[in-house]
């Protein structure tokens, strides 16, 4: 709003008073953890945008990394699909990186409607995130607004990483390297235009390693 910034006020401010207000006033807020993820995501440059907001912010995440995080992590990780355990991963330690783990689709579909379940022992917190990708097996067909766009897919090392389909699909091995061609033939000369290629969602299933 016009004005508030003579009152010191940004949306960051206010992320970092709401803050520090739940770890006072209701600690097991499971606001807490998208406060503080939301407020490391806002720096640009590694800092917030006036000192106003990185003196606040920095109180807050302080406030906040001495109430969850003040056991040293050392714990294991176990993530379930289903009855089955799908991975762990042992936890010691302060890390900055992550650890990813992939199920490939055909497995999720042989499973069926299955419970996710992922469990933390020892000591410590332990931060996750699900998501779920895919490429829907009935593509629309293509559609010519003035631009012809081709892929065309190689594989790197061995010509048995890929193949293509008779329904005109892709199957590549699975951790294969797969050179991807892109062509563009345009009619006419064109300004301002911008291509983006998501070759990496185009395949339907992999052979097995």
């Amino acid at each position: 709003m016009d004005g508030q910034e003579i009152l010191l006020r940004s949306e960051r401010v206010a992320d970092a008073v709401w803050l520090d207000a739940l770890l006072t006033v209701e600690p097991e807020s499971p606001m807490i953890p998208k406060l503080a993820a939301g407020l490391i995501a806002a720096r640009e440059g590694g800092r917030w945008a006036t000192t106003h907001e990185s003196g606040l912010a920095l109180l807050a995440l302080q406030r906040y990394f001495r109430t969850y995080e003040a056991e040293t992590p050392d714990l294991r990780a176990r993530v379930w699909l289903g009855p089955g355990l799908a991975a762990e991963h042992a936890l010691q330690g302060r890390q900055a990186g992550r650890v990813q783990i992939t199920t490939p689709m055909d497995t999720l579909q042989a499973l069926g409607a299955q419970d996710l379940v992922i469990a933390a022992e020892g000591a410590g917190r332990l931060y996750y995130r699900a998501s779920l990708e895919y490429t829907p097996i009935g593509l629309p067909e293509p559609v010519d607004y003035g631009f012809d766009v081709v892929r065309t897919y190689e594989a790197v090392d061995d010509p048995a990483d890929l193949r293509q389909r008779g329904d005109g699909s892709w199957v590549v091995r699975r951790g294969a390297r797969v050179r991807v061609r892109v062509t563009v033939v345009v009619p006419a000369q064109r300004d301002q235009v911008a291509l983006t290629c998501p070759c990496l969602r185009v395949w339907r299933s992999s052979i097995p390693s």
